[in-house]
């Protein structure tokens, strides 16, 4: 199949889309569509060959060749637009999230895209080994009923540098903010790990850095799902983050309890350790037990409970039959080589019409419903309840 990159001077992932083109055996012509043409020389290294022709506007492209896929990634205002071109084109789309500055915006696409069999997939993954696990463990019922789960996703502080993120930033550009383009995959592994639907959302979206931002920094999450269980969703670009190896000094205590800096120790090379911090991860609850997972070391426990009936204890404490199992693991990210990725390829597959697609063409709808209900809930107070739950 032919293929088009309809972007502009700042798309999320361009370069990795066009690496993940490169090397598919699936994708025969790249095209490119670029206004700025300040991405030419980046999508010709990583496709090579392959690349069939570059141009000034995805109409320029999409009348002069027929394609069957495009991947769309620019600012979420200008992405339905394309979206829709790529569409009435005949060719299924990859679109990058958050898609669209608000759910009115996307709805009308996600009616065109399945009037015509084709996949809208929206680029939320989350096929990560802790959420794949913790999914299979729920729906195949080991934990009995669902009481809730709490996830956590910090990064670093990305505002910092925003006069170098052009529309990231800006409100009717992105539509929103951590939310719209990071926290929404951790959002996408709840809905995947509970295996149901949000029906109510409320809690903050916040800008606490104290800095004049359009869109939110942080954001407190809450949510309902059909079932009844609950969830908390907190991001932030906090920071700091130990994605890499990073300097310490090595501290002590005084017996004031204040920290002191050794003078006589040098920086040291700490080796990665980010679950040390516990950036990215969740624990979830049900009625026979818990799992806590970190996304970023992959350590993955789960406890049951055993021996709840009868036995004798103080109130308000387990009685002495109270036994908890627990096996540990580790489910490291396996390191795929370079241009290959399972989420993509799974899109690809979907359009030869081998199995589904990694998302469904109401999924992206879906995320901007709750993304926009959770900026109403912070704004009024109110809790939100969606459509349709």
């Amino acid at each position: 199949m032919d293929a088009a990159i309809l972007t502009e001077e700042l798309g999320w992932h361009r370069t990795g889309w066009a690496i993940r083109l490169g090397h598919s055996d699936s994708v025969g012509k790249v095209f490119l569509s670029d206004p700025s043409g300040k991405n030419a020389d980046l999508v010709s290294q990583a496709v090579g060959d392959k690349l069939g022709g570059v141009y000034s506007s995805p109409a320029e492209l999409l009348g002069e060749h027929k394609i069957q896929m495009a991947v769309v990634t620019m600012a979420p205002s200008r992405m339905p637009d394309a979206v829709r071109a790529a569409l009435e084109a005949g060719a299924h789309v990859l679109v990058e999230k958050p898609g669209a500055t608000s759910p009115d915006a996307y709805a009308p696409l996600v009616e065109l895209a399945n009037a015509r069999g084709l996949l809208l997939t929206m680029a939320l993954m989350a096929d990560s080994p802790v959420v794949r696990e913790a999914a299979r463990i729920v729906s195949e019922g080991t934990l009995g009923r669902i009481y809730g789960i709490n996830y956590l996703s910090m990064d670093h502080q990305r505002w910092r540098r925003r006069h170098d993120f052009g529309w990231v930033f800006s409100r009717a550009q992105a539509g929103g903010g951590i939310l719209g383009h990071l926290a929404c995959h951790y959002l996408h592994s709840m809905r995947r790990i509970i295996g149901e639907e949000v029906v109510e959302v409320t809690g903050f979206a916040d800008v606490v850095c104290g800095e004049p931002l359009e869109v939110e920094d942080t954001i407190l999450l809450c949510v309902r799902f059909a079932g009844g269980a609950v969830g908390v969703l907190h991001s932030g670009y906090w920071g700091p983050t130990p994605y890499q190896p990073v300097e310490t000094e090595v501290q002590s205590i005084s017996p004031a309890g204040a920290l002191i800096m050794s003078d006589s120790v040098k920086p040291a090379l700490l080796p990665k350790d980010p679950g040390s911090a516990q950036s990215r991860g969740f624990r979830l609850w049900g009625e026979k037990g818990c799992i806590s997972a970190n996304s970023d070391s992959g350590h993955f426990t789960l406890d049951l409970q055993a021996g709840l009936e009868g036995g004798t204890g103080h109130l308000g404490e387990p009685s002495d039959r109270h036994i908890i199992k627990r096996w540990e693991t580790n489910l490291s990210h396996a390191v795929e080589p370079e241009g290959e990725d399972p989420f993509f390829q799974a899109f690809l597959d979907a359009i030869g019409g081998e199995g589904d697609p990694p998302n469904s063409n109401e999924d992206g709808l879906r995320f901007l419903e709750i993304q926009h209900a959770l900026y109403r809930a912070s704004d009024t107070g109110r809790i939100q309840r969606l459509a349709g739950g």
